[in-house]
């Protein structure tokens, strides 16, 4: 709903942030969900995987929100990093 409102270009400039939280939740759910499939195609059992899904979930997170570190202020980020439970590392 938030990227559909952003490419109507309804979203306030204060709302922008919204989008880009998005975007990075959704490529980071679509990474996921890459491997995922691929190990229920292989017969891989789930059960093992679980913590490792999570912890896969956090790294595509962390890289996707490396795209967007030029373009918004550091205090955003502060802000994505805490609510995922992330340790951010400034450089």
């Amino acid at each position: 709903m938030i990227l559909d409102a952003k490419r109507a270009g309804k979203l306030l400039p204060t709302q922008e942030f919204l989008a880009v939280q998005s975007e990075i939740i959704i490529r980071a759910a679509a990474k996921l969900g890459i491997v995922a499939l691929i190990d229920d195609a292989t017969g891989f059992i789930a059960d093992k995987r679980r913590e490792q899904y999570r912890e896969l979930f956090r790294e595509f997170i962390r890289d996707e929100a490396r795209a967007y570190q030029a373009e918004f202020p550091d205090q955003l980020f502060d802000i994505i990093y805490k609510i995922y439970g992330l340790p951010r590392k400034k450089t």
